[in-house]
């Protein structure tokens, strides 16, 4: 699929008005791009992965958890060790790496 198509799609899923906190699991190099994407569509997102620095770590987290951000949009870091609760929707972008990366992914959910 390409990016616009992956683009239209994860709008489409994001107008049937899942209760936050919601997260879209992407790769590194989209993360960033695709939470401002969103942000300048009117969601309320945030990013979260490995090249951030602990405290723009917490600070997205803190956000997402206060409710004062809507959508995570992260990478594998998000899929493990990190607790999230009452996460309604769990939207892989980009597909995981591996098998066991997928299954942390959608396990957040639980």
């Amino acid at each position: 699929m390409s990016e616009s198509e992956k683009k239209k799609k994860l709008l489409a899923i994001l107008e049937q008005g899942f209760d936050p906190p919601i997260i879209i699991f992407v790769n590194q190099e989209d993360c960033d791009a695709l939470a401002k994407s969103l942000e300048k569509m009117g969601y309320n997102a945030c990013a979260l992965h490995s090249g951030k620095g602990q405290e723009q770590l917490e600070f997205a987290l803190s956000n997402l958890k206060a409710g004062s951000k809507d959508i995570l949009v992260a990478t594998d870091v998000a899929g493990h060790s990190i607790d999230i609760q009452d996460v309604s929707i769990v939207v892989n972008y980009d597909m995981a790496k591996n098998i066991e990366d997928y299954i942390h992914h959608i396990g957040r959910t639980g």
